[in-house]
Parts: structure tokens; C-alpha cells; sequence
């Protein structure tokens, strides 16, 4: 039986889960393109592909099957599977800056991600739960907005994207409580990033984003089973 193709596409955080695909022993043969800093709101498949926008290269760790591709080479047909994980960067600060419409935000994305890949299988993702603490990253030089501020928002959002998804037709979905229930985390601090991080990042611990690793995989395999 042939493997079926499976594109993880978003931002960092999916770099940081793909670190953990070897490929061997699966049904699946996952691709990634994983974009640092990509919002939902900035998802624009028409633009990825006509300047052939390369996804971000992985942050730590060695995987050997992974090469940086270009946007265009992601395929839209029936057997394929696009695991669509953005959003994070939205509910950090991009909808506050654009005056908090989290409802056009989640139907943009849907919009633009259901008319790209109206043939594949979509699996939604909704974005990995912001941290409790205000984690600034000096070489990002974003506004920085509080956990009261985020909160909100993010739950606004993830009720538009579950509202919107199913309003398009796509059914297979991971929800924020999946996720912290995989990781055995009732929400994200700041101790639960990495610790010998070089750079500061708002991201989990390796064997917590192998936890969300194993929860999609096992989506997928539910899914093509």
C-alpha cells in the first residue's frame, strides 16, 4: 500500500513538532512547511507560491529527512492530507494590532485554506494555547500584550475557527484542550519552555511537543484508516 502524503503546514511550532518525524514504520510520509512568525490572517497560498516562499528550517535537533521546500510544491489532490496549525502568532499580538475582529481573522484563513485545497483532506489544528506569562523575544520586537489581554482573544478565535470549519466542510480538528491534555498540562507556563534554549522562545519542551506530534499522528492514521 502506497504512504499517504501528509503536509504539516504553519508556524514555528510545527518546525518544532516535525523535529520529532523519523519516517520509518508509519502509513504516512510527512512534509513540512513550517514558517516562523506566520500568521493566519497573513495566509496567502496564491502569494507562497508565486514567490516560492521556502518554509523555516528546524531550530534544534538533527532531522535527517527534512529539506526546506518551496510553498508550490505542496499538492492539492484526494489521497493528501494538509495539516493546516496556524493562529499562535494572531493571538499573541497580530489581532490585537489589528483591532481584535478574531471572526474575519478565522474566516480569512478557512476561506483562503478550504480554496487551495479543495480536493485533500484538511485536518485543522487550533493554535498551541498561549503562555500564562509574557514571554518577549528581544529579536522579534513585537508589542507585547498581557495574559487578560490574550486570553480572551484566543478563545474568540478558536470559537470562530470551530464555528467557520465546520461551516466549510472540514470536520477533522484538534482542539487547545487535546493538546494540553496530551502534554498533561492544565495550561503553558514559562517553565515548560526549553531550558538550554540559546534564544528565548515561546515554545514547549522537546518531550512535551513529541506528545503533540503523537496526538496529530495518530489523527492522521484515524483519518486515512
Amino acid at each position: 500500500m502506497a504512504k499517504i502524503k501528509a503536509y504539516l503546514i504553519g508556524d514555528c511550532q510545527s518546525n518544532r513538532i516535525y523535529e520529532h518525524y523519523n519516517g520509518d514504520g508509519s502509513m504516512l510520509d510527512l512534509y513540512l512547511w513550517g514558517k516562523g512568525g506566520q500568521s493566519a490572517w497573513n495566509f496567502n497560498p496564491q502569494k507562497f507560491k508565486k514567490t516560492e516562499m521556502l518554509g523555516s528550517g528546524l531550530e534544534h535537533g538533527v532531522n535527517k529527512t527534512y529539506k526546506p521546500f518551496s510553498f508550490s510544491l505542496i499538492e492539492n489532490k484526494p489521497e493528501n492530507l494538509i495539516i493546516a496549525w496556524f493562529g499562535y502568532i494572531d493571538c499573541k499580538y497580530k489581532i490585537h494590532l489589528a483591532g481584535g475582529d478574531t471572526e474575519k481573522t478565522a474566516y480569512k484563513y478557512l476561506e483562503s485554506l478550504k480554496r487551495e485545497y479543495n480536493e485533500a483532506t484538511i485536518l485543522l489544528i487550533e493554535p498551541l494555547p498561549q503562555f500564562i506569562e509574557d514571554i518577549y523575544i528581544e529579536s522579534e520586537k513585537i508589542l507585547v500584550f498581557g495574559y487578560d489581554i490574550r486570553r480572551p482573544i484566543e478563545l474568540e478565535f478558536c470559537h470562530h475557527l470551530k464555528k467557520f470549519a465546520k461551516d466549510f466542510g472540514i470536520t477533522d480538528y484538534i482542539t487547545q484542550e487535546e493538546i494540553l491534555e496530551a502534554v498533561g498540562l492544565p495550561v503553558l507556563r514559562l517553565k515548560d519552555t526549553p531550558n538550554d534554549r540559546v534564544i528565548e522562545i515561546d515554545g514547549l519542551k522537546p518531550h512535551h511537543n513529541l506528545a503533540i506530534y503523537n496526538l496529530i499522528i495518530q489523527k492522521c492514521m484515524k483519518i486515512i484508516s
